[in-house]
């Protein structure tokens, strides 16, 4: 009885599922969907110039990062890009490309070496020429090397006969 006597409380005293007709704080209706902000009084209000939608701005990188890039490619072997280490500096990886292409077109093992817990391994494809078998990974956060000092290696499977490579990689020192 107290669930049917809830429903109806629902069904009556609640909005409408579905709604398509809203009311703004000034008194008229609008239909559809509505981006509200805060105004000067902290109350919610239809998004205008005057009461614009608020962007956070935040840095790409912490505080004292220097950006890293690293770029190479290859044919038909294994092709490795590297985030080189600084000393007294942890370097950062913060995501990776590959592009890789061949005569014929295999799939293999890219990896990356030099991170904290040990390296890591993705399956690549390997595109029949002239299409390219692509990877990307971002990573947030990034992930740190084994230690100080070190460098990161993102590392290609090997293209094969007929191959072109390229492999893209980037991050920060701090």
């Amino acid at each position: 009885m107290r669930a049917l006597l809830l429903l109806l409380a629902l069904l009556i005293g609640g909005p409408a599922l579905g709604q398509s007709n809203f009311i703004t704080p000034n008194g008229s209706y609008v239909n559809g969907s509505m981006e509200m902000c805060n105004n000067g009084s902290n109350q919610a209000v239809p998004c205008t110039t005057a009461n614009p939608v608020p962007v956070a701005l935040v840095a790409p990188y912490p505080a004292g990062a220097s950006p890293l890039t690293a770029s190479a490619t290859g044919t038909t072997g294994a092709t490795a890009a590297t985030l080189a280490g600084t000393s007294g500096k942890t370097t950062f990886l913060c995501g990776f490309s590959i592009g890789s292409n061949a005569t014929v077109g295999l799939g293999g093992t890219a990896t990356i070496s030099g991170v904290v817990s040990g390296s890591m391994s993705f399956i690549q494809p390997v595109a029949v020429t002239p299409a390219v078998g692509q990877l990307d990974k971002a990573f947030n956060p990034c992930i740190p090397a084994s230690t100080q000092n070190a460098g990161i290696t993102v590392t290609s499977a090997a293209a094969g006969v007929g191959g072109a490579t390229d492999v893209n990689a980037w991050g920060y020192q701090q």
